[in-house]
């Protein structure tokens, strides 16, 4: 108490000048502190105590013992709660980046439950969500209850084991085992390896922090390596359809190589569906004919480049879904007819000429009459016989394919009427039959 009388003597005798009264007010609260401290301290009383009591004294933790402090709770549980996230940033602050911690309901169980039942449950492990794999558990628990001015606190110590070391190995470990095990750089193992090294990426760029300066320049000079490889490589592979079928088949044997060696186990994406080559750089495929064929390299590598990098082949001249593919002779007595085909099925997309996939030969039935004075009628119908470049008819089809209508034609005379009925000018389901007409088509093309 002396030295409480001290420190207002020398209060009262600070100056009232604006500039030596700041000291003055410093002290001031520094006396209530203390004054406020020991009246606490003196006014606690311990009511209740379980546990180690050694905690409350300890002031050197061993090695992966970390000590959390909860102090002056009104319940339990919080103040349990506390001293465990306490004891967590002690953690967080030795790795160095932030976590968050679940007790799940281990704080509640652990203030109700007996003794013997304690040592059980302080064996349990108390998992920190965060993308880091973090295990603690609680070696020892020190808890009090004081009454202070009929108020009853909670005061927790809780020692948690977590083995840093542990933690550093299980990343060097994982490190050593990817990038140790990669095979060695070659022509057959740049795309595996890539797509592997790829994937880490991320998690590397995360987790290098834990990691000795070797395994980080090992992990970025293998990155460097197959990235730089891999941009020579991908221009050098060549894929080569072995099966020499007919024009439209689908049944393809690609063999790929790299600058004329082939490329055995080598995986490849075809139309978004995962293959690789058998041990002599063979792969079977039947093709889709309502699509192209688009090779690319590698089973995941499309994440990371651009398509046009990854494309080693691609193919839609197989196709006779693609009229583009289809060579068609027309073949009719009447040149006119002949012209009007040649012109609606060439803007659909298809070859016409001499060399063909298949011959349409037209015939036609016609009557025409004269109508009036100055107009004639003609009733045309046509019959489209499409034969294979053996001359073996695959299919028929009749236009109109409705047998009661006709292509209908009008003029002044009567071959004004037939010429305008073979340019088919007033039929107005023309599209609607050429589009018919074009489905057999792709049809008969296809074996």
């Amino acid at each position: 108490m002396r030295s409480l009388r001290n420190i207002a003597e020398r209060i009262n005798a600070f100056p009232t000048k604006l500039g030596q009264v700041m000291p003055a007010i410093i002290s001031l609260i520094i006396c209530s502190i203390f004054f406020l401290s020991c009246s606490f301290n003196n006014s606690a009383k311990i009511i209740e105590q379980y546990g180690d009591p050694a905690l409350k004294s300890q002031t050197r933790p061993q090695k992966n013992n970390y000590i959390g402090f909860s102090q002056s709770n009104i319940d339990y549980e919080s103040a349990f709660n506390n001293a465990i996230i306490n004891a967590h940033k002690l953690i967080s602050n030795e790795l160095g980046f932030n976590i968050s911690v679940s007790t799940t309901d281990i704080s509640v169980n652990v203030g109700t439950m007996t003794q013997d039942n304690l040592t059980y449950y302080i064996q349990q492990e108390i998992n920190i969500q965060s993308e880091h794999n973090i295990k603690s558990k609680i070696n020892r628990i020190y808890q009090e209850k004081v009454l202070v001015q009929n108020i009853i606190y909670n005061r927790v110590w809780v020692e948690l084991f977590f083995d840093i070391d542990h933690f550093y190995r299980e990343y060097y470990d994982f490190w050593i085992n990817n990038i140790g095990n990669l095979p060695v750089l070659s022509n057959i193992t740049i795309v595996p390896n890539l797509e592997i090294l790829l994937t880490l990426k991320p998690r590397f760029e995360e987790e290098k922090r834990y990691l000795p300066n070797k395994i980080i320049s090992d992990y970025e000079n293998l990155y460097n390596n197959h990235f730089t490889f891999f941009n020579s490589f991908i221009n050098n592979v060549n894929v080569i359809n072995t099966n020499n079928n007919h024009k439209f088949s689908n049944n393809f044997i690609f063999k790929i190589t790299y600058n004329n060696t082939v490329l055995p186990n080598f995986p490849v994406t075809i139309n978004n569906i995962n293959y690789i080559t058998n041990n002599q750089g063979l792969l079977n495929y039947i093709a889709d004919y309502e699509k192209e064929i688009v090779l690319l390299a590698g089973h995941t590598l499309n994440l990371y480049f651009p398509l046009q990098i990854l494309t080693i082949y691609r193919n839609d001249t197989f196709s006779p879904h693609f009229p583009k593919n289809v060579t068609l002779k027309i073949t009719s007595n009447e040149e006119s007819i002949r012209n009007t085909f040649t012109r609606l099925l060439q803007r659909k997309g298809y070859k016409v000429g001499e060399s063909y996939d298949l011959n349409l030969l037209i015939t036609k039935t016609e009557n025409t009459q004269h109508a009036s004075v100055n107009q004639y009628i003609t009733n045309l119908r046509l019959s489209v016989d499409i034969r294979n470049n053996n001359n073996r008819n695959v299919a028929l089809y009749q236009i109109p394919n409705n047998p009661n209508e006709y292509i209908k034609g009008h003029g002044i005379t009567e071959p004004e009427s037939r010429y305008s009925a073979y340019r088919m000018d007033w039929f107005t389901q023309i599209e609607q039959e050429i589009t018919i007409l074009q489905g057999i088509i792709t049809k008969a093309a296809t074996p």
